[in-house]
């Protein structure tokens, strides 16, 4: 109780010292006055939602907050964000904060899953949407950007040097290669490449987001059966199966880049998840003995699933998969094992008593395959929520000593649901 305790007790400290990361930044406002001060630095999300503002360091100086119709661009460290009218692939146009990713006569913007280019005040949308297409001579589908292929056949006829660059990139360009395709095109329309400014890109984990979870494990777990040099009573407790669902509670971290488009990134999952191992069994070691036993194993464990995720886009929901190792700690065990032994003696029953520890030894740690989906809900909201069901197998609770059985293995199930930050 006391680990649990202290357990929740730093997650609750931790959203409570949770603040802005204010940096030294300044807006342009629709009069094109530039106000300096400090600017909550956003991730992607939040800054094409709204800018932060405040004019001193302080932590008592007031903010305030901004929408694309109040401002015409800010900046803060090295994330530039530009209010435009963003045509979506429709035709209809929306007044929205865009990130600049590179900044020179032809800027790259970017606002969630659409590009665009802005050259002399017009915004042209990149279409990244694939089509599928029959391949009849193949009996294959092929999968085609047309609306990329017509924006890059574009401009390799004014600049060569991107149709050189382009042919490193086959089979196919994706959403990283435009930064350089557009640095490339600055250069052959007389703009210096020093002058061609890329934002957010040069640091290998630029977005990071993080948030805490409660859920339910569902676990079973067991033994591969007796060896031939068991007694009787560890014959058969190696037959028996424990089956229980427990709660969890912890946190994550996710790291992703605009590298990878902001779709691939790592998980960091610290899970407290404690377990308990209940059983009761009954047996006939021979005639006239009878055995029955009481099982009860209550362990607190730390989980830390380290996981490659995916993520997806499909309007306010973002569907996620993910897979990697599960690595698992004891750091408190509660063991009790007891025994009724039943013995008849000349037609009298005689029971004898004994307790202590269970006969198989706990592994002090374990690691295990895992692999889940989920999804992610909300655009507008700061504070989003989430949901996720993963699989687990690993290699049991149980040590792999001379009086444990050869092997054994455990497999979970778990539900998460919580909130992103």
């Amino acid at each position: 109780m006391r680990t649990l305790l202290l357990f929740l007790g730093l997650c609750c400290s931790m959203v409570l010292n949770a603040q802005r990361d204010y940096r030294e930044g300044w807006v342009v406002d629709n009069l094109g006055d530039t106000l300096k001060g400090w600017v909550a630095y956003p991730s992607h999300e939040e800054g094409v939602r709204q800018c932060v503002f405040r004019r001193h360091a302080s932590r008592d100086s007031p903010s305030k907050t901004y929408d694309a119709g109040l401002l015409k661009s800010y900046q803060v460290d090295d994330a530039f964000f530009v209010s435009v009218l963003l045509p979506d692939y429709e035709g209809n146009q929306t007044l929205t904060f865009a990130e600049v990713l590179v900044d020179s006569k032809v800027r790259l913007l970017r606002m969630g899953d659409f590009y665009a280019t802005q050259q002399d005040g017009r915004v042209d949308l990149i279409d990244m949407r694939e089509e599928v297409e029959q391949d009849e001579l193949k009996g294959t589908e092929v999968r085609k950007r047309k609306g990329l292929l017509v924006f890059l056949n574009r401009i390799t006829q004014e600049c060569p040097a991107v149709s050189e660059y382009l042919k490193k990139l086959r089979p196919s360009v994706q959403e990283r290669d435009l930064i350089p395709i557009i640095q490339i095109y600055n250069g052959c329309l007389g703009a210096e490449m020093p002058r061609s400014i890329v934002y957010r890109a040069g640091k290998p984990w630029s977005a990071f987001t993080f948030g805490f979870f409660a859920g339910a494990t569902a676990f079973q777990t067991g033994f591969s059966g007796a060896r031939a040099d068991f007694n009787a009573r560890q014959r058969f407790l190696s037959d028996v199966e424990f089956s229980n669902v427990q709660p969890l509670f912890g946190a994550f971290a996710y790291f992703t880049s605009p590298a990878f488009a902001n779709r691939w990134g790592v998980v960091l999952e610290p899970t407290l998840q404690p377990y308990r191992l209940s059983a009761a069994a009954q047996t006939t070691l021979s005639e006239g003995i009878i055995e029955r036993y009481e099982i009860d194993i209550k362990m607190i464990n730390v989980d830390l699933p380290v996981l490659l995720r995916y993520r997806f886009s499909k309007g306010n929901m973002h569907p996620f998969i993910d897979a990697g190792l599960q690595m698992n700690w004891l750091i408190k065990v509660d063991n009790s094992f007891a025994v009724d032994r039943e013995v008849k003696i000349n037609g009298y029953r005689n029971v004898f008593q004994e307790s202590g520890p269970f006969l198989f030894n706990l592994k002090n740690n374990q690691v295990g395959f895992t692999a889940g989906v989920g999804t992610i809900m909300g655009n507008e909201s700061r504070i989003k929520p989430f949901v996720l069901i993963r699989a687990t197998i690993g290699s049991g609770f149980f040590r792999n000593e001379v009086v444990n059985p050869e092997k054994n293995s455990a497999y979970f199930l778990v539900c998460k649901t919580g909130i992103v930050f």
